[in-house]
């Protein structure tokens, strides 16, 4: 197999990954593990579809979940 010095393909950091409990960390205990966990079963606000699965613990890109709570704003309504 040929690998090229300075190819464009990055590998994930495990950094890069973030557990269910590291989101329940940084939001300073929201959302709840479980929350998370009732929200990937139900695929509640498309949620299902930034998870991936490491072995059988579900991980979520940080950028794909810096992404999708952008998305989950109210978009400058009042609320």
């Amino acid at each position: 197999m040929d690998t090229q010095r300075g190819s464009s393909v990055k590998e994930p950091k495990a950094n890069d990954l973030l557990s269910f409990e590291d989101i329940e960390k940084e939001g300073g205990g929201y959302p709840k593990k479980a929350t998370l966990h009732v929200w990937k079963c139900v695929n509640r606000f498309g949620f299902r579809d930034i998870v991936i699965m490491v072995g059988s613990k579900p991980r979520i890109r940080r950028a794909d979940w810096d992404l999708w709570l952008e998305s989950r704003k109210l978009c400058g309504k009042a609320a």
